[in-house]
């Protein structure tokens, strides 16, 4: 189920590109506008926070959710089951997408991508996982070192830098990072994966 999630928003990114080529540009269509869930109630709308999920805003923003997928997603599924796991993950999107919409209510920029899915993903690992070894690189000075850190300091760090950029005014809502996105799903799997997982 990881590599068909990552399947599908690599398809759905080359559809991107081969549309925006067109000047139609599906972020706009279907990505999440808060400020139309409750301004503008309509059942297109009320989709758009799933929508979103397999919609990125370029390449990096892509390569960068598929790798934390990737690193993170197998082992998750192997221990909540295929299903599960494509429901754990929809719904960690959707109540990560819900929470900025309930914090930004007003805006109308959309919201797009994969992150609140994976940071549920994230937030269900720190957990289940929180000894296993990550292999990281260390920047020192102008080298990188390979250290290997437990899942529970590198994804603590990793919430921790959410937390503190949601807060400063230079990142915060002007940064073009959905920094609450990040925190609900991260939240949601936390609290949730002992719920979704089969032991």
């Amino acid at each position: 189920m990881t590599t068909g999630l990552i399947l599908i928003c690599l398809g759905v990114f080359l559809i991107q590109v081969k549309l925006g080529i067109q000047d139609v540009n599906l972020a706009s269509i279907y990505g999440m506008r808060p400020a139309y869930l409750f301004q503008e109630p309509s059942f297109e709308h009320f989709l758009t926070p799933l929508t979103s999920i397999f919609l990125h805003g370029g390449l990096m923003h892509l390569l960068g959710n598929m790798w934390f997928l990737w690193l993170f997603g197998n082992n998750l599924e192997d221990e909540l089951g295929h299903i599960r796991f494509l429901l754990f993950f929809l719904s960690g999107g959707l109540f990560a997408s819900l929470v900025h919409a309930g914090i930004y209510r007003y805006s109308h920029i959309p919201v797009i991508g994969a992150s609140g899915a994976i940071s549920a993903i994230m937030g269900g690992y720190i957990l289940l996982f929180p000894k296993a070894r990550i292999k990281s690189l260390i920047p020192f000075l102008i080298f990188y070192k390979t250290v290997e850190v437990r899942a529970f300091i590198f994804l603590g760090f990793w919430f921790l830098y959410q937390l503190w950029g949601s807060q400063l005014p230079v990142f915060g809502s002007n940064s073009g990072i959905a920094w609450y996105v990040h925190i609900g799903g991260f939240l949601f799997g936390l609290l949730s994966v002992k719920i979704w997982a089969h032991k």
